[in-house]
């Protein structure tokens, strides 16, 4: 099945994935900042989803991200490893089960919420569909496993781009280190 989503839709759909799926979830977005998702009965921040998880028997997250600088919080959650790609600017949440690709970041700009007046035009798909979610899938472990870099200015530079996890704080686990299908 899938699903046009836009606007506040989007967070919705994200927090479910994030909040119902117990599988490893693959996260990739231009910035990744910890802001606030407004649910209908309550806000919370992004960083306590990914908190929640850490504390329930789910998955590993893995983040990549073209901007790390804001992460805050999220660097330091159990269960998170995050990579930074400078030339990332896929928008993308990713489980077993479903999944969500398009335009909007993970940031309160990308949610909508910076201002009536301001906020950001966003719309995407949300899939059940098996074929685009491995191929989803397949995509995003080609950037984050450096798949992608061949040809990279950045990587000619001295760049880093898809190596070490940017979070020194990643609590590595057995579940962390289980090859993906």
């Amino acid at each position: 099945m899938d699903t046009i989503i836009c606007d506040a839709q989007i967070f919705a759909k994200i927090a479910k994935i994030l909040i119902s799926e117990k599988s490893e979830i693959l996260i990739a977005t231009a910035n990744l900042v910890d802001f606030e998702i407004r649910l209908p009965a309550k806000k919370v921040l992004f960083s306590d989803i990914l908190r929640q998880r850490a504390r329930v028997d789910a998955g590993v997250i893995r983040i990549v991200a073209a901007d790390v600088s804001r992460a805050g919080a999220i660097s330091s959650i159990r269960k998170v490893m995050i990579k930074r790609c400078p030339r990332n600017h896929a928008k993308m949440v990713i489980a077993d089960r479903c999944a969500y690709f398009g335009s909007a970041n993970l940031t309160d700009a990308g949610a909508g919420y910076r201002s009536l007046t301001g906020r950001n035009f966003e719309v995407g798909l949300y899939t059940e569909d098996p074929q685009k979610i491995e191929f989803l899938k397949k995509y995003f472990f080609q950037i984050w496993d450096g798949e992608r870099c061949e040809n990279c200015a950045y990587a000619r530079k001295g760049g880093r781009i898809s190596c070490e996890p940017e979070n020194q704080h990643y609590h590595h686990s057995q579940s962390a280190h289980k090859r993906r299908t």
